[in-house]
């Protein structure tokens, strides 16, 4: 089994770690794309982060929730089990995002997609080899998790910006000649790199050591299939509004706004990654049959409150960076991405009690309502971009607190 027994992690040291690395993944990721606007032009980032959106949203759609899975049933696995759960996660993954990101790719290659960009074909072949990548990150990140070892994910993350910032610094220049093909080069080669010492660290932390294998078995499978599918829907739901909104505004206001809106939607990411890391923490603690209490009281409310705040400052310092964007933003248009992480923090708590639960049709409409609310509004509402962020803000806003309202009418409270 994974070498925990010795963890002298808490709970609330291990969200701390989680934040981190959220907040380094938010300034690496922020810092990467500033780099990249001075070196190529907006319309090509524009280009890059749309099909960086949609192979996101395919690579998570491959993944189907199996990552966040395992934070589940890893904990309570035994020895003679876990290894047979990993290898038929890893291999279906890998199969449903091979294909996937084939057939994505194959519409780029042809011109079917995007016919306007040069390199076709090289385009295709990164988006291929990045999506399949991305799509078993997130395994062997959550079983490191699951494992009380966090360490080795922010040294990934660490990897994964420096590398693609330095990559940017040294070669920006004379890839910028290259369009959408050097920078997207750039950015899966990052993510490749970074992958790679993940997933050496991950085997290390096996007993005997671990290296994936392509095997299926069935009853593996079985087992986590129906919080899966919960698990899915809550993680899918902002890839899919990512990719659907990227290409709306790409075809409605051009590929600047569709690169503002990306880097807005990454900020409203890192915020509403504080409080989920209160509710991972949470639930992999309680797996292992720990108190929990430090997780769900009022500090863990005031840092996500205050993480809004800085969120909102951080933007007001780095959208200016931007070399070609962010020229005409208004206050009102930046402030509902940051104040999102108020209602998330309480819809992330109900979450993280329906999946130790394994409610998983609580879950479902969780994630069902904030994903048909907020593309109702996007698709029949909008009239400009800068009303986006406040259908997302209302959409979140709507559903975590009737979600908490349903917890504290049905059942004791036990994580507010």
């Amino acid at each position: 089994m994974i070498q925990n027994e010795k963890s002298q992690t808490t709970p609330l040291g291990d969200s701390y770690l989680l934040i981190f690395n959220a907040i380094l993944g938010g300034i690496g990721g922020f810092s990467f794309w500033i780099i990249a606007s001075w070196y190529f032009l907006p319309s090509e980032i524009g280009l890059v982060t749309t099909i960086i959106s949609i192979s996101v949203f395919l690579s998570t759609l491959a993944e189907f929730g199996l990552g966040d899975s395992l934070k589940t049933y890893v904990p309570s696995s035994k020895k003679e089990n876990l290894h047979s759960l990993l290898d038929s996660t890893f291999s279906i993954v890998f199969l449903n995002s091979t294909i996937l990101l084939s057939v994505f790719s194959l519409l780029i290659a042809s011109g079917a997609y995007l016919s306007e960009i040069d390199n076709s074909f090289l385009i295709a072949f990164f988006v291929l080899v990045g999506g399949v990548v991305k799509s078993c990150y997130p395994l062997v990140t959550s079983s490191l998790v699951s494992s009380l070892r966090i360490k080795p994910v922010v040294l990934s993350t660490f990897i994964l910006h420096a590398f693609g910032i330095c990559a940017l610094l040294i070669f920006g220049k004379a890839m910028g000649s290259w369009d959408a093909l050097g920078l997207l080069s750039m950015w899966v080669a990052s993510l490749v790199v970074s992958y790679i010492v993940l997933i050496l660290s991950f085997s290390r932390s096996i007993r005997g050591g671990y290296i994936p294998k392509f095997k299926f078995v069935r009853e593996d499978l079985s087992r986590v299939k129906s919080l899966s599918l919960a698990n899915l829907l809550l993680t899918i739901r902002m890839p899919v509004i990512l990719a659907i909104s990227s290409a709306f505004i790409l075809d409605e206001w051009g590929p600047l706004r569709a690169a503002e809106f990306y880097f807005l939607w990454r900020a409203s990411e890192l915020a509403m990654m504080i409080p989920t890391s209160f509710s991972i923490a949470s639930l992999v603690h309680r797996g292992h049959g720990r108190i929990i209490e430090s997780v769900l009281g009022i500090l863990p409310m005031v840092i996500s409150s205050l993480s809004s705040l800085f969120v909102l400052i951080g933007l007001l310092i780095m959208l200016p960076m931007f070399d070609g964007l962010f020229e005409d933003i208004q206050f009102s248009s930046i402030l509902p991405w940051s104040l999102v992480v108020i209602p998330t923090h309480v819809l992330m708590m109900n979450v993280s009690d329906w999946r130790f639960n394994e409610q998983s049709n609580l879950i479902n409409f969780t994630s069902l309502g904030t994903l048909a609310l907020f593309l109702a509004s996007l698709l029949t509402v909008t009239e400009e971009p800068s009303q986006i962020g406040w259908f997302w803000f209302f959409s979140v806003s709507f559903v975590g607190f009737s979600g908490l309202a349903y917890r504290k009418l049905f059942k004791p409270p036990l994580l507010l």
